[in-house]
């Protein structure tokens, strides 16, 4: 062993240890590099690797990939550096029983909905889903719960939140549940019997006495409910004491998560 190859393998000690414990100073892109390190014979060859947390393994890893996808979404970094897979993991999918040609009709509405959506795109990838019937709703929300996604359902008897308290409600949500939250808006007539069978459940569980303050601080459901369709209990929000047309509540719905979003990062979109 020569005597250039101590300090060279000590400095690259000292660079896996700063990557791991303080990688947001160094802006490593642990997602896409690997690490090699020199063996003890003169000819250097591959010892040690380290590839990508996304891909799963041990919950350690993904719990430690889940907090950063939150906080980076919320202090974004100038440095080109940073991992892109860091930036883009958080999802919002809005499901709602509707025909998209009729929802997408009014042109203004909908070029509200495509704007926060290019706004957003920096930190949430924001989606909507459509379906034709209640059962094809049911069916996406299903597959939805099994993956352990959260299930916001708006419903007029829901929680009522300031913008405030749903941009603190959110987050939380979103670490609880993964990074991946889904909104349901219903048909023309409301949510499904089979949804609203829970809501006793989560009111019940989540009184915070008052009017409109049912399900408050952050709260989330954790019973499975007699229907079977959920692992959990959705959670029940409304956005308003009035009623609204679909194409209103979505994008609606979309600003809300926008103005979260930016109360979240300190911004100064919202005036309180």
């Amino acid at each position: 062993m020569t005597t250039t190859q101590s300090p060279r393998r000590f400095k690259i000690i000292l660079l896996i240890f700063f990557a791991f414990y303080h990688h947001h100073h160094y802006h490593v892109s642990v997602a896409s590099a690997s690490l090699v390190i020199p063996c003890l014979t003169s000819q250097p060859r591959p010892l040690l690797a380290f590839s990508s947390f996304a891909g799963g393994g041990s919950s350690i890893k993904n719990q430690w990939y889940r907090r950063q996808r939150l906080h980076h979404s919320g202090t974004m970094s100038t440095s080109t550096s940073t991992s892109t897979s860091l930036t883009m993991g958080l999802e919002i999918n809005i499901r709602m029983v509707g025909r998209k040609n009729s929802i997408e009709s009014t042109s203004y509405l909908q070029e509200g909905y495509n704007e926060y959506t290019k706004r957003l795109s920096s930190t949430i990838q924001l989606s909507t889903t459509y379906h034709k019937s209640n059962d094809d709703l049911l069916k996406g929300l299903q597959v939805d719960s099994k993956k352990g996604f959260g299930i916001i359902c708006l419903d007029e008897k829901g929680a009522m939140y300031t913008s405030t308290e749903f941009s603190s409600a959110m987050y939380h949500w979103m670490e609880e549940y993964g990074s991946r939250l889904v909104f349901v808006i219903g048909a023309a007539e409301g949510l499904p019997a089979e949804i609203k069978q829970y809501q006793y459940q989560y009111n019940n569980q989540y009184s915070g006495g008052g009017e409109g303050k049912k399900g408050k601080g952050n709260g989330s459901g954790n019973g499975s409910g007699s229907g079977g369709i959920f692992n959990r209990s959705p959670i029940f929000m409304s956005l308003s004491k009035m009623t609204f047309t679909h194409p209103w509540a979505r994008t609606i719905l979309v600003e809300q998560i926008y103005r979260a979003s930016e109360i979240h990062k300190g911004s100064g979109y919202h005036k309180d």
